[in-house]
């Protein structure tokens, strides 16, 4: 398991775009996370807690 620097969406973003395989994103639903999640993997479909 990898832990990011940070929360930013910059970050998060950077990260799921170096992992085109990911299909599912489970996240919160703080903005933070799905902008970064629309921005960074919008390939994979979202579910939010």
């Amino acid at each position: 398991m990898q832990l990011l620097a940070d929360r930013a969406v910059k970050t998060t973003k950077a990260w799921l775009r170096t992992h085109p395989e990911i299909e599912i994103i489970s996240r919160d639903r703080g903005k933070l996370f799905r902008e970064a999640a629309t921005n960074g993997a919008p390939q994979a479909q979202q579910v939010a807690d």
